[in-house]
């Protein structure tokens, strides 16, 4: 049905709003898919929602020191690394998107087509909710890695969900490290403390807790159902990370499933955060230590 000014207006804004702030809302019924050969639609909905999602701090940093004073080397360590890993995630994320889906729902679009197709779902996978890729025909490979996506997330402070970008970055600069057998995590000439480390490796179990636990009660709620293994940790996935992305069997969960996407929700957006807070809360200070003893790992 052809809109008027008035409404497509509306349905600008709308749209606009909802990629800056990630929420993945959309009017239309097949998402973004009928704008999937739009350059403009597709790069605009995406600066979007690297905006929103790559935090404010890093924004206001981004504009004091590169617009204003136009001098990248003051950027904080944060913001470094948010840009960056924010950048790798996106140049990957397409690269493998367009790998896994050659074969498969891009075989029939022109080339152009199919690298704007491949980084729009690079983007909007982690955090935003939008699709110009049907989900449900996804590969394997690419349902693997969306699923990987949306456990990462945004950046901390943006309007997204997820682990957050830094935490995965210092999880692998942490593995990087151990492999190279250096005692600090270093990044950018500088070194990432300890604390920061033990956070976020508190963070990443207790939500790898709560999603292995979920999922488990999904497994079970479902079971009448016929729901594969791969679509329920795909809706479970989706739901901590506040993506929004399904592969279309919400509406056919039971209660106690819905109830569990509820808290999944719920927990991946307070959760997180507050489990960030509660361990960034002053430690009592000890006048004892306790002697250092090794133990067998891997």
């Amino acid at each position: 049905v052809p809109l008027s000014n008035f409404d497509l207006l509306g349905h600008c804004m709308f749209h606009s709003v909802s990629a800056f702030c990630n929420a993945g809302f959309c009017l239309y019924p097949d998402s973004f898919m009928r704008f999937q050969g739009s350059w403009s639609v597709n790069l605009i909905i995406t600066s979007l929602i690297i905006a929103g999602g790559i935090g404010f701090t890093v924004l206001l940093d981004v504009y004091n020191n590169i617009i204003r004073r136009r001098h990248i080397r003051f950027l904080s360590l944060h913001s470094k690394i948010v840009i960056v890993t924010t950048i790798a995630l996106i140049v990957i994320g397409s690269i493998l998107i367009f790998a896994f889906e050659y074969n498969n729902q891009l075989n029939q679009l022109p080339m152009k087509n199919s690298i704007l197709a491949s980084t729009f779902q690079s983007v909007t996978t982690r955090t935003a909710g939008f699709n110009t890729l049907d989900i449900s025909k996804m590969s394997f490979a690419s349902v693997i890695l969306m699923i990987v996506f949306m456990f990462i997330g945004a950046s901390p402070g943006s309007t997204g969900g997820g682990i957050k970008t830094t935490s995965f970055a210092i999880l692998i600069l942490s593995v990087w490290s151990i492999i190279r057998h250096r005692e600090d995590v270093e990044v950018f000439n500088c070194s990432v403390s300890s604390e920061n480390t033990k956070k976020v490796m508190s963070l990443i179990t207790i939500s790898g807790t709560i999603l292995v636990t979920l999922i488990l009660v999904l497994c079970v709620s479902e079971a009448s159902r016929g729901f594969n293994f791969e679509q329920i940790v795909f809706e479970a996935f989706s739901a901590f990370g506040t993506v929004g992305l399904s592969m279309g069997i919400t509406p056919h969960l039971t209660s106690i499933g819905k109830l569990a996407i509820i808290a999944l929700m719920y927990l991946g957006r307070v959760g997180p955060l507050t489990i960030a807070f509660a361990l960034s809360e002053k430690k009592l200070s000890v006048h004892y230590h306790y002697p250092d003893e090794n133990i067998a790992i891997g």
